[in-house]
């Protein structure tokens, strides 16, 4: 089996380990897989903190992780798995689930949601394994 890996390079506004300091690359491509760093609702624009409500940090978070899925030659269409950790399970869990059905909508991918504790006051973070 050959192993094939590629960085997968973005804006810098949107690469994340650059946001935020952190040794991380936006996406990496191997063996027809898209593995992405956990996201984040930043602006794609300006680089800079996108906080809201629950429902506005999920939305921009998927948003930015769709930008980082086309710059890999894949999409949200492709998604087979999503991770997500809210730092309020408890209080955002439903919030979450009404604004991801807006972008997954049938046949929706596997996943893993969890409480942790978040950078910055971050509310969400996802990140997603999808086919390239």
């Amino acid at each position: 089996m050959t192993t094939e890996r590629e960085v997968i390079r973005t804006d810098p506004k949107l690469d994340l380990g650059t946001v935020v300091g952190a040794p991380a690359s936006p996406a990496i491509k191997a063996n027809g897989f898209v593995f992405t760093t956990g996201y984040l609702s930043i602006d794609p624009e300006t680089g800079r903190p996108d906080q809201g409500t629950i429902e506005h940090e999920t939305r921009r978070t998927l948003k930015n992780l769709e930008l980082v899925l086309q710059a890999a030659g894949s999409s949200l269409g492709k998604v087979v798995k999503t991770h997500i950790f809210l730092q309020d399970i408890d209080r955002d869990f439903d919030a979450m689930n009404r604004v991801y059905r807006e972008f997954f909508t049938s046949d929706y991918p596997a996943r893993r949601t969890v409480e942790a504790k978040l950078i910055q006051g971050y509310k969400v973070e996802i990140e997603v394994i999808a086919l390239a």
